[in-house]
């Protein structure tokens, strides 16, 4: 998330709620994949799903820290591999 740091993030609940939103509905589309997407895909699709339900189910025992580092790290991995497969 370019402009925000860290501590903008743990302290700015407007902007969690959008993040932690954001990585629910990936989540959820994740869930819905056809088996062929999923496996020509290579990325950790039971850990994008099984956030999604620790994000609804678990709300308030988020991680806001390892949130922030999914965000930083492992989501431009995901959109990259995402727009290869697109681009297929």
């Amino acid at each position: 998330m370019k402009g925000w740091g860290i501590d903008d993030f743990v302290n700015d609940n407007m902007l969690q709620s959008a993040v932690v939103l954001k990585l629910v509905v990936i989540g959820e589309e994740a869930r819905k994949l056809p088996e062929e997407v999923a496996v020509a895909i290579d990325l950790p699709w039971r850990h994008i799903v099984g956030f999604r339900n620790l994000a609804v189910h678990e709300y308030f025992v988020l991680d806001l820290k390892q949130v922030w580092t999914t965000v930083q790290e492992d989501l431009p991995e995901m959109v990259q591999k995402l727009e290869a497969y697109l681009a297929g």
